[in-house]
């Protein structure tokens, strides 16, 4: 049985990218299994789709809006990462983009500002990212105090240590067939 929901359920809301799913596994599967007892699975509904991918690729504006804010600076680099593009320092990511909104990452300080003036924390998927917020679509009109935030979230970000590459692995060793 599936039932999709917008409702919070168990205490959870679903994505605004997403309506959550409900699969509920039947008794008669439960004892094809061997189960004991019912299973309850929450799961996006990406999950149940075709499409794998639920993530929205940004549209050219925001990619646009994206390239115009990016500081010129020594040292910025911009890459893709997951689809989005996204502005990095010193190995940090200070912005980037995420469907159609603006990602920056902020101070504690920060953060607390842009709530306040209409910014949420940023979620993937549901998991949020602790330094990470959304800029509010309202404000991509307002070039002044874009390019504030995103000079916030590049200070912040750029007085963070150089981040250390990590090693690469070892290729695992090839099994023989035979």
């Amino acid at each position: 049985v599936r039932a999709k929901t917008t409702e919070p359920f168990g205490g959870c809301k679903p994505s605004r990218y997403g309506v959550a799913e409900i699969a509920v596994t039947s008794s008669d599967e439960a004892r094809r299994h061997r189960l004991t007892r019912f299973s309850l699975a929450i799961r996006p509904s990406s999950y149940f789709c075709a499409n794998p991918n639920p993530m929205e690729k940004p549209q050219p504006e925001i990619l646009e809006l994206f390239e115009q804010l990016v500081p010129d600076r020594p040292g910025v680099e911009c890459k893709m990462i997951f689809g989005a593009r996204a502005a990095w320092i010193n190995g940090n990511m200070f912005m980037g983009t995420f469907a159609q909104d603006l990602v920056v990452r902020l101070c504690e300080t920060d953060r607390g500002r842009l709530h306040a003036a209409g910014g949420e924390q940023f979620a993937p998927m549901g998991r949020p990212m602790r330094e990470y917020m959304l800029l509010p679509r309202d404000m991509h009109e307002d070039d002044e105090a874009l390019s504030e935030w995103v000079e916030r979230a590049f200070r912040f970000v750029a007085a963070m240590p150089r981040k250390a590459k990590k090693p690469r692995k070892a290729p695992a060793p090839r099994r023989r067939s035979g």
